[in-house]
């Protein structure tokens, strides 16, 4: 019997191989995973997550001069991105890794005085409104 599309001919006959997966408790989708599904270490999910609150407090706390306000600002959007990868790899969905940007985002300019609270929930609710559509 060969297996269409396969690449290598499996031997036995069909009956065979049905008895052979039902004898073994063979689980198709358990053998079959793709390496995505079985996760990833926490630490690239955690890890970014601490450089993004140590930007957000650097931006806080620290009246820092306004080049160095800007580097802290592209970082923490390097970070968000690379968390919003790390968060869509994890869960695999696109709902996170389209809000978890976006939030990122509108929390950094709060952070950072370029937006107030208003404006961020006005903007959020609009963003929320088009990912729904």
């Amino acid at each position: 019997m060969q297996l269409a599309g396969a690449i290598v001919k499996v031997e036995g006959t069909a009956e065979e191989i049905r008895d052979l997966v039902k004898t073994e408790n063979f689980d198709s989708a358990e053998f079959f995973k793709g390496a995505a599904s079985v996760g990833m270490h926490k630490g690239w999910l955690v890890f970014p997550a601490i450089l993004f609150i140590a930007c957000l407090v650097a931006n806080i706390f620290f009246m820092a001069p306004e080049k160095w306000a800007l580097l802290i600002n592209v970082l923490g959007l390097v970070i968000a991105c690379w968390f919003a990868v790390s968060a869509h790899i994890t869960w695999q969905s696109k709902t996170i890794t389209a809000i978890t940007p976006i939030f990122a985002i509108i929390i950094l300019m709060v952070s950072s005085s370029q937006m107030t609270m208003a404006e961020a929930a006005d903007r959020f609710d609009k963003y929320y409104e088009d990912c729904a559509e």
